[in-house]
């Protein structure tokens, strides 16, 4: 993106100073300079390293930021995805270091140029790479300064793997989800760096990550590959002991899971794999072919734990979920819930304020009831019981909602199935709503609801509809 860019300065005649209109004109053509190397290191531009002294010695800042809070040498290291991507110039970037350019800033998002430059897949597009990388290294780029460790890289060069080992990076660091190097090659299944890995030595082959899975758990899931052997070969185990601590993986005992899920018609084949955990099952529930297998899984893993580990789990205020989450009875959320990954609750999901998941990532599968003040759904939401709340809003095509019973003010659904018995004062269903353009729909919608949440085309807002149930001012008239 282009740097933050000011407009020089209108001087209003005859009020300044001349000393304070040089400063002010050296101002503005110090932020031209900088917009201009920002442009000019950019790949695309295969600018010359002439080119960029040139910049700098006219007083561009190697150390300018755009709105994304980027610098330049972020620009210069980028690395190519495919062949016909522009090339990254290691001259280019050897200017900027020995400019001062700083090998460790971290832009808007936490990322250093170091991550920037580091390329995903073995192919030609990333060999060249391999120079940035080593300049950047050679000129004091700390290979853990971001939080991204090894487990980030786990699908570059083996080249670029092994300098970066080289270098000092920690083979035991973990990322915001508990997995460490180990665990993320398991995932992308390359050998060579396995063994890169193992030969290095200092690696805990039993770690387990916020799931409760070992690095061979992990590689068990993908397709057959020689990762599982590498593992294997080096003593590797399948499952490890982890404690139970509160948010963190609640210990499964998957024979017995797998027996009452078949009493109860539970799908074979999902269970038929090694998890690690009630969250790792889960996790996995999203790729279950039969969305409607579900619920007996879920009934079968609170049989196991049985009455005695249920709990009553009180949360005050608005809460966001966005690592797969299990609890073993009910929750009650004095505030809102927004659910942005895989959620199952064996009990009932009670909230004073509005349910919503969304996101490629949100299934929600509950035991008992929900009851909110309003829901909205654009993911997979199944629930055993009732959904109990004034406004019941399911959209998005992919996904349904199920349930016994749907009791509602309104139930609106927006390209979206719904399974369930309706009770519902305002019920348009999926053939009548026509993503808002059925015949009549915005008449009657006008009836019911104030104007506050309708766009300016007379269309039912959403978002709009339901920051007002969050804030609970009225939506009905």
């Amino acid at each position: 993106m282009s740097p933050t860019r000011t407009a020089p300065p209108v001087l209003p005649p005859g009020n300044l100073t001349s000393r304070t209109r040089a400063i002010l004109l050296a101002s503005a053509a110090v932020k031209r300079a900088d917009s201009a190397l920002f442009d000019a290191v950019r790949p695309s531009n295969k600018s010359r390293p002439e080119k960029i002294r040139s910049l700098i010695a006219d007083g561009a800042d190697v150390a300018a930021r755009d709105e994304d809070g980027t610098t330049p040498l972020h620009h210069a290291v980028q690395a190519r995805f495919a062949d016909g991507d522009p090339k990254p110039s290691p001259e280019v970037v050897r200017v900027l270091l020995e400019s001062g350019a700083d090998p460790n800033a971290l832009d808007g998002y936490g990322r250093s140029p170091l991550n920037e430059a580091i390329p995903i897949g073995d192919n030609r597009p990333a060999k060249r790479s391999l120079a940035i990388v080593t300049l950047l290294l050679d000129h004091g780029a700390r290979v853990d300064e971001d939080g991204s460790t090894l487990a980030r890289f786990n699908s570059t060069t083996a080249a670029i793997y092994a300098l970066l080992l080289d270098r000092g990076a920690d083979v035991t660091l973990r990322d915001e989800r508990a997995n460490t190097p180990l665990h993320a090659v398991a995932r992308s299944g390359r050998a060579q760096l396995m063994e890169l890995l193992l030969a290095r030595g200092g690696v805990d082959l039993g770690a387990v990550n916020d799931l409760g899975q070992t690095p061979l758990c992990v590689a068990l899931r993908q397709p057959r590959s020689e990762v599982v052997t590498l593992l294997e070969a080096a003593g590797a185990p399948v499952l490890a002991d982890f404690p139970t601590v509160e948010g963190g993986p609640l210990p499964i005992d998957m024979p017995a899971v797998r027996q009452a899920a078949a009493e109860r018609g539970g799908p074979k084949k999902f269970l038929k794999p090694v998890y690690a955990s009630h969250q790792d099952l889960v996790n996995e529930m999203r790729f279950i072919d039969d969305p409607d297998h579900c619920l007996p899984v879920l009934a079968a893993c609170a049989a196991v734990l049985g009455d005695d580990g249920r709990t009553t789990l009180t949360l005050t205020g608005d809460q966001v979920w966005r690592r797969p989450f299990f609890h073993h009875g009910d929750i009650v959320v004095k505030g809102h819930i927004d659910v942005l990954t895989p959620f199952a609750v064996t009990g009932s999901l009670l909230v004073d304020g509005c349910v919503s998941d969304a996101g490629p990532d949100s299934f929600m599968v509950i035991g008992g009831d929900v009851r909110a003040w309003g829901v909205n759904t654009d993911g997979e939401l199944q629930v055993s019981g009732t959904v109990e709340a004034e406004v019941v809003y399911g959209s998005y095509n992919d996904n349904s909602l199920v349930a016994d019973t749907i009791r509602a003010r309104l139930l609106i659904e927006d390209d979206h199935a719904v399974e369930a018995d309706v009770e519902a004062e305002h019920h348009f269903d999926i053939d009548t709503y026509q993503q808002g353009y059925g015949d009549g729909v915005p008449e009657r919608l006008r009836a019911i609801l104030i104007d506050e949440v309708f766009d300016e085309d007379s269309q039912l807002d959403p978002a709009e509809l339901f920051d007002r149930l969050r804030d609970r001012h009225p939506v009905f008239r």
